[in-house]
């Protein structure tokens, strides 16, 4: 009876000094409070007297527990102590391996449970880590992606002494071909029943538009005034087929992360792609990787990915 009093109190005012999330709930238990298992090792402040309580939560349920989230928030506890606590929220559920193939299909799912001999545990961990990572992309690609584009749409103002540049094209002998990709921004600005103005055709147009435009067989025509796009370059390495190598590698990545596929697979590989995207937008400008810096959280979210592997 102490122990219940005790664990009622904790889950209202709970000071946390670890957390530690369990995947698989015992079947054996004697306490129901959420389908999941969570281990919480704190103090409890109880007027002026202090007194140290473990508390376990498990789950009578048989089938596996896991906790999805555990959610931290300050609050001022009422009383002669006045301490401040961390409240713990926690968002459980009871899944197994038909639900998530349900949610995510079991195509996709594939390559995970193989690599982790149908342990649904470890292959939805890796699962997770994928999407974790992939997030923490978000802001060096993105940041990388509207930089690049609007560094090459000011040359080719320059080069083409319109704002319009892409306008031109239909009628440039050996940019002819690249028409089709205004074509088909103009035709999604139009779907929206917007004015198809520079800035909106700019925005509209994709990654692969963009990088083309440093392909080998644009080079007599574009790039000795593409090269400014990236003054940084060192000198010795200052030639398209320097440049346009990386410039299609994270156009392959940047697809594979915002179409939702693995990545996860190689993290040496994965940091080393972080790496070159901050070196390509030093070499348009230097001061964009400082810039990017204080809210990037990839490194982060690596080191914790890879804890949770064990790579």
């Amino acid at each position: 009876m102490i122990f219940l009093i005790c664990v009622i109190f904790m889950i209202k005012v709970i000071k946390v000094t670890q957390v530690t999330q369990v995947a698989k709930v015992p079947k054996n238990t004697g306490l129901w409070v959420k389908p999941a298992m969570l281990t919480v090792k704190s103090h409890l402040h109880i007027g002026l007297h202090e007194k140290s309580c473990s508390f376990v939560g498990v789950c009578k349920k048989k089938k596996p527990g896991f906790i999805i989230d555990i959610y931290y928030s300050r609050e001022e506890v009422p009383g002669t102590a006045r301490q401040r606590y961390n409240k713990i929220i926690t968002h459980t559920t009871s899944m197994d391996r038909k639900f998530f193939e349900n949610v995510f299909s079991a195509k996709r799912l594939e390559k995970y449970f193989e690599r982790y001999s149908n342990d649904t545990e470890n292959a939805i961990t890796h699962y997770r880590c994928n999407i974790e990572l992939s997030e923490a992309f978000y802001p060096c690609i993105s940041t990388f992606e509207i930089a690049f584009r609007n560094a090459v749409s000011r040359e080719l103002s320059v080069l083409f002494g319109r704002e319009d540049w892409y306008s031109t094209f239909a009628a440039t002998p050996g940019l002819m071909n690249l028409n089709k990709y205004i074509s088909q921004a103009n035709k999604q600005i139009a779907g929206r029943k917007e004015y198809a103005s520079p800035p909106k055709i700019i925005a509209e147009l994709t990654l692969g538009f963009w990088v083309s435009l440093f392909n080998v067989e644009y080079e007599r025509i574009l790039w000795k005034d593409l090269r400014r796009v990236f003054p940084n370059v060192p000198k010795q390495e200052r030639q398209r087929k320097n440049v346009a190598p990386p410039l299609n590698h994270f156009r392959i990545f940047r697809n594979r992360v915002f179409h939702h596929e693995p990545i996860a697979w190689n993290l040496k590989k994965i940091s080393q792609i972080h790496t070159e995207i901050l070196i390509v937008m030093g070499w348009m400008n230097k001061d964009i990787p400082i810039w990017l810096e204080p809210f990037d959280r990839f490194n982060i979210v690596f080191q914790k990915v890879k804890k949770e592997l064990n790579t």
